[in-house]
This record gives structure tokens, C-alpha cells and sequence, in this order.
């Protein structure tokens, strides 16, 4: 549940930045609406826009590693990611992402020695 509730403050807040903008009234009030270039600028909207999904993206890179390098290693990835992110609703705990980064790891490795 704590998890879920990060999730949605994280994505609504960089959500927020995207599309909204409180901006103060003389008569103390705020009004919403949307940021122009000079609020934010281009590079904190892009950094904004990569951050709030950044899962959707770490998903598209294991699926072309995949594709790239079609064997029962990255088989191994693909499965895992995507059969725990099923079971995981919205997004898979970080000590699975810890898991797979050192499963990555010790593959890249055993391939450097070997």
C-alpha cells in the first residue's frame, strides 16, 4: 500500500509539472494552468516528461534486449519482468529491480570471463 501511495504522488507531481501550474492572484487565490517554456524550461519538462515513466521505458529496453540478443538469458529477463510486473500491480517492489541488476550483473560478468 505504501508503495502504491509513492507511486501516485511521484507520477501526479511530475504529472503536475507537465500539464499544470498553480500560479497566484492578487486576491490571494491560485489558478491552475498549463506551464510555457519560461516556467520550467525545455530540459526540466523533458526530465520530467523521462522521469514519470521510467518503467514503461526500462520495459521497452528489456523487450529489444531481447530481441537484439534472442537467448535463454535475456528470455530469462523478459519472463520475470514482465510475469512479476502482472503480478505486481502498479509497478514490481525495488528488491526485485535490486534482484535483476545483480542477476544482470553476475550474466555480464560470467560473459566477460568466459
Amino acid at each position: 500500500m505504501n508503495y502504491q501511495i509513492r507511486l501516485y504522488l511521484w507520477t501526479n507531481y511530475v504529472d503536475h509539472i507537465l500539464f499544470m501550474h498553480l500560479e497566484k492572484t492578487k486576491d490571494e487565490f491560485y489558478l491552475l494552468r498549463k506551464p510555457s517554456l519560461r516556467d520550467y524550461g525545455i530540459l526540466r519538462l523533458l526530465e520530467a516528461s523521462l522521469s514519470s515513466r521510467s518503467s514503461q521505458l526500462v520495459y521497452i529496453a528489456i523487450v529489444f534486449n531481447f530481441i537484439m540478443n534472442g537467448n535463454l538469458i535475456s528470455l530469462f529477463i523478459v519472463v520475470t519482468v514482465m510475469g512479476f510486473s502482472i503480478l505486481n500491480n502498479p509497478l514490481p517492489s525495488s528488491k526485485f529491480w535490486k534482484f535483476l541488476m545483480s542477476y544482470m550483473l553476475t550474466i555480464i560478468s560470467l560473459k566477460f570471463l568466459y
